[in-house]
């Protein structure tokens, strides 16, 4: 009985948001009766299209693409400073097109590995910190960046450009922050190239390891410019250049045909909590007082309420829950996007970096009051430049 208990407490802890949503999603249809209705409320092309990016970005990166490039990367830094600069930077580039989660754990685990014993353990915090900031901020940048501006991108229209131009102030002011605070913190160290060496012979990709097994190198090879191509087919789908099911469909048919292992690496509980949220919301939205009500409380406040809704229930769900009240999209996808920084919560991506980091090297308050105060400074930093400019 208390193994049974211990699973589902586990479940809860780990999947807690998807639970809150499903629960919220069933306590509304006692208000509002399930009907075919709620066929109507599910965004489907962003359940596609949110399907095939976490498909193929995952079945690149299980190919050891990102690996690889981190190391042929870091190979080159000539410091400690350098190294960590280098790192926070690779973060930031590639959760623009790879997701703020799994530039996190792609390069997070990466990091420490190159870091540790070469700078002292709150540095390595003060590095994963603003790796995870770099996430979060460097994501905001692009339709593909995460989940919300994903979201947002295919309900409004935006074109790509537009999107980007609207997000690209904060972004290029995030950037210049995260490279003054590496400067500032970490120290020059002139023995580093040897120590980025010895790691990265130590730490081999499983890309590399495959080739002492025959023909299976081959094969990784084909399913990497397979998984490549279906990265494209996206990319092409979020342009609007490419029916968004055309893309789901291909993904689906290939990686049942050549690598069936894709399927375990989605994350089919952010697509359920999806289209829980989508149900909430739609609910909500068919009560007249209460859409009233959402939507007086919204109007003019889109940024300010979806960044404090964000710090509780991450900014994800914020989106999901507010969108249908909001009048200023635009004031919604900021808040939305600002509000990944501040609490733990506040971005799911942000727990990956502390589960990581506190999972090899404990000091879980070190990290906490590390991660708040630089979030906040960034916080602040975006909102300045949001209200005064």
């Amino acid at each position: 009985m208390s193994f049974e208990k211990s699973l589902i407490t586990g479940f809860l802890r780990k999947r807690a948001v998807f639970c809150a949503s499903f629960a919220a999603a069933v306590a509304s249809s006692f208000i509002v009766p399930p009907s075919s209705a709620y066929l109507s409320y599910i965004d489907w092309d962003t359940l596609f299209i949110l399907f095939a990016l976490m498909a193929a970005v995952s079945g690149l990166e299980s190919c050891g693409i990102f690996g690889k490039l981190a190391r042929a990367i870091c190979s080159r830094a000539k410091s400690a400073r350098s190294l960590s600069l280098v790192l926070v930077l690779m973060t930031f580039f590639f959760s623009m097109l790879v997701t703020n989660d799994v530039a996190l754990l792609a390069f997070v685990p990466f990091s420490i590995t190159l870091l540790s014993g070469r700078i002292s353990a709150p540095r390595l915090a003060f590095v994963v910190v603003l790796q995870t900031v770099a996430a979060n901020t460097g994501s905001m940048l692009t339709p593909v960046g995460n989940p919300q501006n994903l979201f947002i991108f295919n309900k409004t229209g935006m074109s790509a450009l537009s999107f980007s131009a609207l997000l690209l102030p904060y972004s290029a002011l995030s950037l210049a922050l995260l490279v003054s605070l590496v400067i500032a913190a970490i120290p020059r160290d002139k023995d580093s190239r040897r120590i980025c060496s010895d790691a990265c012979l130590s730490d081999v990709a499983p890309f590399e390891r495959l080739a002492e097994f025959g023909g299976t190198f081959r094969v990784r090879r084909r399913l990497s410019l397979m998984y490549a191509l279906l990265f494209a087919l996206c990319i092409l789908s979020v342009g609007r250049l490419v029916p968004k099911w055309a893309s789901a469909l291909s993904v689906l048919a290939l990686c049942a045909a050549f690598d069936r292992a894709a399927f375990r690496r989605v994350d089919w509980f952010l697509l359920l909590t999806f289209a829980s949220f989508f149900v909430f919301s739609g609910n909500i939205a068919s009560i007249p007082s209460l859409r009233a009500f959402l939507g007086e409380s919204m109007r003019g406040n889109e940024l300010l309420v979806s960044l404090a809704v964000s710090q509780v229930v991450s900014n994800v769900p914020a989106t999901l829950m507010l969108y249908n009240f909001a009048a200023d999209v635009e004031g919604l996808l900021l808040g939305v996007d600002f509000g990944g920084l501040g609490t733990l919560v506040a971005s799911l991506a942000s727990l990956i970096s502390f589960n990581i980091f506190t999972a090899r090297n404990g000091r879980a308050l070190l990290f906490i009051s590390m991660f708040t105060a630089v979030n906040v400074l960034f916080l602040a930093a975006l909102l300045s430049a949001r209200f005064v400019a």
